[in-house]
């Protein structure tokens, strides 16, 4: 078993979380937001050549950009968003492409060795809070 999942575990465990395995390097929860929204969280593991600087990334889809006109955000929304960049220390905004497709996402990078059960649990609720509140924001409830 490789160690980003022996240590994803050991986290859900202590913090009580059910988390979804997906395969050796991606993990899922989901949460529900109440109100009958829900929202799905990516757990995934960048790993380092040499084993030592293996980074997780906690991530949230929003939007997929592709139907969007030139599949960008609009200025304001962008502007929006950069100004949320500035004022969060755990979370924020990227777009991310997922097999392709460029989604805006709410995200958070760690060090696997770093990361305690505490700052993934703050990091994966951030991310699936920003994620919901801009999508309830955009009157849909996508992922």
């Amino acid at each position: 078993m490789s160690k980003f999942l022996t240590i994803m575990r050991q986290h859900a465990e202590q913090l009580g979380l059910n988390l979804n395995e997906e395969n050796e390097r991606v993990m899922s929860a989901m949460f529900d937001m109440g109100e009958g929204r829900s929202q799905r969280v990516l757990i995934l593991h960048h790993p380092s050549e040499n084993g030592q600087n293996d980074i997780v990334e906690i991530a949230s889809a929003v939007l997929d950009l592709e139907s969007m006109p030139e599949q960008q955000v609009g200025a304001e929304m962008a502007l929006k968003l950069l100004r949320e960049n500035d004022q969060r220390l755990c979370a924020g905004w990227a777009i991310d492409r997922n097999k392709g497709t460029p989604h805006l996402v709410a995200m958070a990078n760690w060090w696997l060795d770093e990361m305690d059960a505490e700052e993934f649990q703050t990091s994966l609720f951030n991310v699936a809070g920003m994620a919901d509140a801009l999508e309830e924001q955009l009157g849909v409830d996508n992922y």
